[in-house]
């Protein structure tokens, strides 16, 4: 690395892409969360290491994810004069990809780097001296994502990978938080919003099928208030129902369950609705759509394990 130049972070994600088909369901939470990865190499390697075991050319999702590793590594320090190249870093981006590299992902790579200037993570210029491209610059938006590249949902492979490491999700779920992060990364923040809290209903109402066939296997009955059409309802008889067997789970299931069961499924439904039926014309800021993000892996997690404990353990 040349000198001004930062160093690497140190928060990398171990393994490439989630393999396909392992990370979603194809009923309602029917088996337990897979192990985590594990966390331990610089963004740089990581980078080297997410093209050496990519049997296939990056994805723009991929490509993405390093333009912004590039970016970081090569950032100066604020004392010295040089600044971020836009024809550098897409040099450095064609030296990492190797023999992956064609017409159509150069394509997608241009198309990545423009999508990070348009959506306000990089802007063009160093300071008045140096103001029109190729010179450029990392905003503070960048920042914060490249500060928690492997789990922000500014970043969307990391933050997917991250999501299904720790917890299963069905088709339907999967698809509305796909779908909201791309949202979300084009600034479209309250359908980001909208689409969180669909994925969150449908976690939910898993949640529920699971409780109701266990009930239903053990011959007790479910409450009428179950099978209500609306989430809120159904939000609310699962913490009355599951609360008063609370005892019976582990430890740790019933620390996460008074901590986690109604408070962030209550936020983020709040947040989708006050994005899906505004009561006035107030932007849906970014930071509170990004909390809800990093909220939902929280609440994703918890649902796959309380899901596996009611369907072999609920009394």
């Amino acid at each position: 690395m040349h000198a001004g130049r930062r160093r690497p972070l140190s928060a990398g994600f171990e393994g490439g892409r989630p393999p396909a088909g392992g990370a979603r369901l194809s009923g309602p939470l029917a088996a337990a969360p897979p192990t985590a990865p594990a966390y331990r190499n610089t963004l740089g390697k990581r980078a080297c290491r997410i093209v050496s075991h990519m049997p296939q050319a990056p994805t723009p999702h991929e490509l993405r994810e390093m333009i912004l590793q590039i970016a970081h590594e090569r950032e100066p320090h604020p004392q010295t004069d040089a600044a971020l190249d836009s024809g550098t870093v897409l040099q450095e981006l064609r030296h990492r990809i190797g023999n992956a590299a064609g017409p159509q992902v150069e394509k997608w790579a241009l198309s990545a780097f423009h999508d990070l200037m348009r959506t306000g993570h990089f802007a063009w210029g160093h300071d008045f001296t140096n103001c029109y491209p190729p010179k450029f610059h990392i905003t503070p938006r960048g920042a914060a994502v490249i500060e928690n590249l492997s789990r922000d949902p500014g970043n969307p492979r990391g933050y997917l990978q991250y999501v299904h490491s720790v917890a299963r999700l069905s088709d339907v779920a999967a698809a509305y938080l796909e779908e909201g992060v791309a949202c979300y990364i084009d600034g479209r923040f309250r359908a980001a919003a909208v689409m969180l809290g669909a994925g969150a209903e449908s976690m939910l109402l898993e949640v529920r099928d699971v409780t109701v066939a266990r009930l239903t296997a053990t011959q007790q009955q479910a409450p009428a208030a179950l099978n209500d059409w609306k989430p809120k309802t159904v939000l609310d008889a699962l913490a009355a129902h599951l609360g008063a067997k609370r005892n019976a789970m582990p430890h740790e299931l019933r620390e996460a369950f008074e901590a986690h069961f109604l408070s962030i499924a209550g936020t983020i439904r709040v947040a989708r609705n006050d994005a899906g039926h505004p009561a006035t014309i107030a932007p849906v800021t970014e930071e509170s759509v990004h909390a809800s993000f990093l909220q939902f892996s929280t609440l994703a997690a918890h649902y796959t394990q309380l899901g596996e404990w009611i369907r072999t353990s609920l009394p």
